[in-house]
């Protein structure tokens, strides 16, 4: 039984999607449903492919604004609420294993959480997708697949702005030149490499 049938990947939106498919933390795809929400006050639950509970996740949805930079020099293009990063759990995000435990979290951030909050902090970009203004368009297109690390060496990024490279694939994704061709697991507990191809 495969539980992301007609799941849709994540993609900043604004609000949050109800139901979402993505590899957050490196433990491969996972269905992540709405189970409640109040103000920015959000609970969702974690699904494993296979239909066996992750976990809970509680947290307090923040609003990314238009305009905010981004890695790289480009700019956030609209509003959109934030699914939280790692840095942000055990601050204004909370993963429990049993929703019971997730309820009493949930209900306790609903005393705290009123207003509405934004997101100050710098935009993590990777696992999640968000819209950028387009940043390139005469860059060079590796043949065959390619990773990010390839791609910046094609185009003699230095090495100090690698991670820009990022943004310059997205831009390009965008337009219909690149897709992502598979995702390579890198032997650890880490996210997988993501290998792209000319469109």
């Amino acid at each position: 039984m495969n539980v992301a049938n007609n799941v849709p990947r994540y993609q900043a939106s604004f609000p949050l999607q109800l139901a979402f498919l993505t590899n957050a933390d490196g433990c491969g795809d996972q269905v992540f449903t709405q189970i409640k929400r109040t103000g920015n006050v959000c609970l969702y639950k974690r699904t494993r492919l296979n239909g066996t509970v992750h976990g809970y996740e509680v947290f307090t949805a923040k609003l990314v604004k238009a305009g905010s930079p981004l890695p790289g020099g480009a700019k956030v293009a609209a509003d959109y609420e934030s699914y939280p990063g790692k840095s942000s759990f055990g601050r204004t995000a909370w993963a429990v294993n049993d929703l019971d435990r997730a309820e009493e979290r949930f209900d306790a951030l609903l005393g705290k959480e009123s207003a509405e909050v934004v997101d100050n902090e710098p935009v993590e970009v990777a696992p999640i997708v968000v819209p950028v203004v387009k940043v390139d368009r005469g860059a060079v297109i590796p043949e065959g697949e390619f990773n990010r690390v390839q791609f910046a060496e094609a185009n003699g990024f230095p090495v100090d702005k690698q991670a820009k490279a990022y943004q310059f694939i997205q831009a390009l994704i965008e337009e219909g030149r690149v897709k992502e061709s598979r995702r390579v697991a890198t032997g650890g507990r880490g996210r997988p490499s993501v290998l792209y191809v000319k469109a």
